[in-house]
């Protein structure tokens, strides 16, 4: 609509004045020119691609292209030719291109999705060339993957690369199964094999079989690269009928001895017999196990809420509970019970490997117990004590540091405050996995119990909780902030409220800090932590009040789990969804419990019985 507009406009001397604005002559134009091109009236060039000819406007193509922006307005020697021949352009593509300058329609379909793409990387027509693309990502698939990587990186496509390149590592069971994958390069099979983000839905001796499959479709060429590739496989992960006869029997293995080194390496950690039932070495301590033998970086989209331990009404649990967002159910008893019964137990993930640290121990004592679950083989496995009792701790992991001295990458996991059963905490420490060792960091400001702990950017936060004053406990609402690097703890800008039994989780960046309590009241409340703006901020509160919940991120959505509403233990669940900013929610657990242990981590892919019983729920609950 025609419209009259006063102190609009970006030149200077239109601010000040009335001026007419027209939002429908750039269409209008277009059309108008479009109409021209095809009655070839007023054109001044003509585009050859294997001898089509195709005629249009310069200042068209210079207006969409920026390969003939610079053509037309640089002293290019076509810049003065009616006639230009385009070479490497197929006619088809061109043509369509052509037609995107003038309407701003650009027709793709899997026949010419390819050419269009080569055509407007040619023309530099990036607007054309990102549409192509998102049209190859969506359509996306075990049988096209890996000629959409190969055509991508041809182009310099980076993100189509990216794309498809992450789409096979997440269907790698079903690419490498595929016919054309027996034709990837070398440097494209080793990708594959040392990538720690491959999703597999039989297991590791899906990856042994993609690259013995490989290397005999051209055994002569292709067998000087077996030893390299087979050290990428994750050896003793596989199952131990399958090592026997299908790894330390194949000919490719027994023929080549740095192989049978390797094998040998891997046999003695299959097949340690100081470890009872010869369990595989996944139920040793962590820092028995060559990191390159760890298992795969797990895939969000194969994580599950897990719930350990806690309090249910008066008893004090040991088993877990757990969540998948996609079904949208509880499980308990999909992972076995801890050793120890245990409420205010801290949580962390590291290297795919669950850990249980501290807690109030079989409703009697602070514990400094800790204990690793392996979801390969379904254990728990004790490991170092940390040098403190503590129960209602908060723990976070810091994943890929680098040594100041040395430079090697190392991550750890962080024990901070509580309570040792006679004092509010404010010491901490850390615990390697490589030396299965704590050591004490700098204490905290402030010592806190029931304090809540997360991680940003490899900074850990330690968010209110409450100390005693003069006899009496004391919620607070401070936080303080951990660098690892200098070991030093620094004040940060205080929550809206105080929060005894604080619980926190990250997301997007920011912390969030769900319920607790304070004043005689059960908090519904939530605030939200932004490191860049430094500072909270209040939003949407909870439909349940509640203390002692357990908090964790998850695709994108917070969970606020169970918990103690004054009354008695709960069994509610709600999630909140930052871009909507709204609770909602959803399945609650089996049974209410309070002051558990969260964490988000991965169920191992090839324990098909487990998934059978997710499948198979329905009956069960």
């Amino acid at each position: 609509m025609d419209t009259y507009e006063t102190n609009v406009g970006e030149e200077e001397d239109l601010k000040s004045r009335p001026h007419f604005v027209d939002n429908t002559l750039p269409r209008e134009a277009l059309q108008t020119m479009d109409q021209l091109r095809r009655n070839s009236e007023l054109t001044d060039v003509e585009l050859v691609a294997d001898s089509q000819v195709f005629r249009a406007h310069r200042v068209v193509l210079a207006a969409s292209s920026m390969y003939f922006r610079a053509m037309f307005t640089r002293q290019m020697a076509e810049s003065g030719q009616r006639r230009i021949v385009i070479q490497g352009v197929e006619p088809s593509a061109l043509s369509s291109l052509i037609k995107f300058a003038y309407t701003c329609v650009l027709e793709i379909n899997e026949e010419n999705a390819q050419s269009l793409l080569a055509a407007s990387n040619f023309l530099q027509m990036l607007h054309a060339g990102e549409a192509c693309c998102q049209f190859l990502k969506d359509r996306l698939d075990s049988v096209n993957c890996l000629d959409v990587a190969d055509f991508a990186e041809f182009q310099s496509c980076q993100d189509l690369l990216d794309a498809a390149l992450t789409y096979c590592r997440r269907h790698f069971t079903d690419v490498s199964r595929s016919e054309r994958f027996v034709l990837i390069s070398y440097n494209r099979m080793k990708h594959f094999l040392s990538s720690n983000d491959l999703l597999l839905s039989e297991g590791e001796e899906s990856v042994f079989n993609a690259l013995v499959r490989w290397v005999k479709h051209n055994t002569q060429e292709r067998s000087g690269h077996f030893y390299e590739l087979l050290d990428h496989i994750k050896l003793p992960l596989l199952g131990q009928e399958f090592f026997a006869v299908e790894v330390a029997a194949n000919s490719l293995v027994s023929s080549n001895e740095q192989c049978m080194k390797l094998i040998r390496d891997a046999a003695r950690a299959l097949y340690n017999d100081s470890y009872p039932n010869n369990l595989s070495h996944l139920s040793r301590l962590p820092t028995q196990i060559p990191m390159k033998w760890w298992p795969r970086d797990t895939l969000r989209a194969g994580e599950v809420i897990h719930i350990l331990g806690g309090v249910s009404e008066h008893e004090t649990l040991g088993n877990v509970e757990c969540y998948d967002p996609e079904t949208n159910r509880w499980v308990v008893d999909l992972i076995p019970q801890m050793n120890y019964r245990r409420s205010g137990v801290g949580v962390a993930v590291l290297q795919g490997l669950l850990f249980a640290i501290g807690g109030y121990l079989e409703g009697k004592t602070s514990t400094d117990a800790v204990e690793c679950y392996n979801p390969r083989t379904m254990r728990w496995t004790q490991v170092s004590s940390m040098l403190t009792a503590r129960m209602n701790l908060g723990v976070g992991a810091i994943k890929d540091m680098r040594d100041a001295v040395t430079g090697a990458t190392f991550s750890a996991i962080y024990a901070i405050g509580g309570y040792s059963g006679k004092s509010i905490l404010g010491t901490a420490e850390k615990y390697d996995m490589q030396t299965d060792t704590w050591s004490e960091i700098s204490p905290m400001k402030t010592p806190r119990r029931n304090v809540g702990v997360a991680v940003i950017d490899n900074l850990l936060y330690a968010v209110g909780g409450s100390n005693r004053d003069d006899g009496t406990r004391s919620n607070l609402n401070s936080m303080e902030r951990y660098n690892p690097d200098r070991d030093e703890w620094e004040e940060m800008p205080p929550m809206h409220r105080s929060r005894g039994a604080a619980s926190v989780t990250a997301l997007g960046g920011c912390l969030y800090a769900v319920g607790g309590y304070d004043s005689g009241q059960w908090l519904c409340e939530v605030e939200r932590f932004d490191p860049q703006m430094n500072q909270w901020s209040m939003i949407a509160p909870m439909h349940h009040s509640r203390t002692g919940v357990a908090v964790t991120a998850l695709k994108g959505e917070v969970y606020a789990i169970g918990g103690y509403n004054g009354v008695k233990t709960v069994d509610v669940v709600e999630k909140f969804d930052p871009e909507e900013g709204t609770w909602k929610e959803v399945a609650p657990l089996t049974y209410g419990r309070s002051v558990p242990g969260i964490a988000v981590a991965y169920l191992w892919p090839v324990q098909s019985t487990m998934r059978k019983f997710w499948e198979n729920t329905d009956q069960q609950l």
